[in-house]
């Protein structure tokens, strides 16, 4: 039973993580500025987290903050690439983009460990397979777009920091103060990228209606809920639960920003859920 409510917090952390590209391209194509998006996510974010975590025991010392406040600059980046990639492609692309953090994270564990598994390198090669059929790369009708691209890459890289840091950093720390932390070394990231642009592009209406929904669904409900699940599943099982997030990022691209996928692309999609699986499964064929 433990484990069922595991996994449902973790897919539910999931799905929030994986309606936020299309919120926020749907806002983008209103004419709100992807400034005032992602300010908006993390200050109130920032804010709440604040709140919560202020009665939690496990406090952090100054060598902890110090890591937690680092890494946390990898958390508005994931924000700041993922949503800048947006304006240049869809968001059925983006995500799968994001995804490349899959074998991202392979390659850097093989780099710590200095160890290699056969069955990773081959789940990560499957990962880019999958990415080259899901990008429809071979229908010679397909526009690339190297801006998009390259800030999809790029956000890919700092969501494999992520990973690592809700892994690893300050783990005698309390959830809601790793948070809270992590948020906030976010937040200097994006006042640092965006800095002029939060004024000039500032309006209260949309800082409120757009900026609170998408802190809940980005900056609070998953680190909770990933956080309480997590323990109960183990990272191996988790990490294939949390896969979810693919298919609830591109239902909510279809119905609200009607975009689809043709068939090499949902064979891409099945291709890169099979990669998630057989790298997260240990030679007894159980998750770690």
């Amino acid at each position: 039973m433990e484990k069922l409510k595991g996994s449902l917090y973790v897919a539910l952390a999931a799905a929030s993580y994986g309606v936020l590209a299309s919120i926020v391209k749907y806002a983008n194509l209103q004419g709100v500025h992807i400034s005032l998006l992602t300010g908006g996510q993390f200050f109130f974010g920032l804010l709440i987290l604040g709140v919560l975590q202020i009665r939690e025991k496990k406090r952090p010392n100054i060598h902890d903050r110090k890591s937690m406040l680092l890494y946390g600059l990898s958390f508005g980046g994931t924000s700041i690439f993922y949503y800048l990639s947006l304006l240049y492609i869809p968001v059925s692309f983006a995500i799968i983009l994001l995804m490349q953090a899959i074998w991202m994270g392979v390659v850097l564990e093989i780099i710590q460990t200095k160890k290699v598994q056969i069955k990773k390198v081959l789940g990560a090669a499957l990962a880019i397979l999958g990415t080259l059929f899901a990008a429809d790369i071979f229908n010679v009708n397909t526009r690339i777009h190297p801006q998009g691209i390259l800030f999809g890459l790029l956000a890919a890289m700092s969501y494999t920091c992520n990973m690592y840091a809700s892994n690893r950093v300050a783990t005698n720390t309390g959830n809601l103060t790793r948070s809270f932390y992590f948020i906030l070394g976010g937040s200097i990231a994006v006042s640092a990228y965006w800095n002029l642009d939060l004024l000039q592009h500032f309006e209260w209406k949309h800082f409120l209606y757009w900026g609170i929904p998408l802190a809940l669904f980005g900056t609070i409900i998953p680190p909770i809920l990933f956080t309480i699940g997590m323990p109960k599943i183990g990272t191996g099982l988790g990490g294939i639960v949390s896969s979810f997030e693919i298919p609830v990022s591109l239902a909510c691209a279809y119905y609200l920003l009607d975009e689809s996928l043709n068939t090499f692309q949902w064979v891409g999609v099945l291709i890169i859920l099979i990669s998630i699986v057989l790298i997260n499964l240990n030679k007894k064929g159980r998750t770690n």
